[in-house]
């Protein structure tokens, strides 16, 4: 995976990729606020990409949220906490 900072201060990404070079997960370490996240990508029969995205601190799940992107990379939907919002 590549490593990298995001212009965040103490904020660590490590990411993975499949054979076909698509993004299939993003780990996040962010030591200044204590959390830790992992963004997981799936991808459809079409192409469209599913992301999923949980951040834990102190081994607890905080916030999960579910992301649907259509074929041109544009999310149009996030799903979180039980409620959905389409773009």
């Amino acid at each position: 995976g590549t490593r990298y900072g995001n212009g965040v201060p103490g904020q660590l990404r490590t990411h993975s990729y499949d054979v076909l070079g698509r993004l299939v997960s993003t780990e996040i370490q962010d030591k200044k606020a204590g959390t830790s996240g992992t963004v997981t990508y799936t991808y459809g029969k079409a192409g469209n990409r599913l992301s999923s995205l949980q951040i834990r601190k102190d081994g607890t799940t905080i916030l999960p949220q579910e992301n649907l992107y259509n074929g041109n990379g544009q999310r149009i939907c996030r799903q979180e906490n039980g409620s959905a919002v389409y773009f």
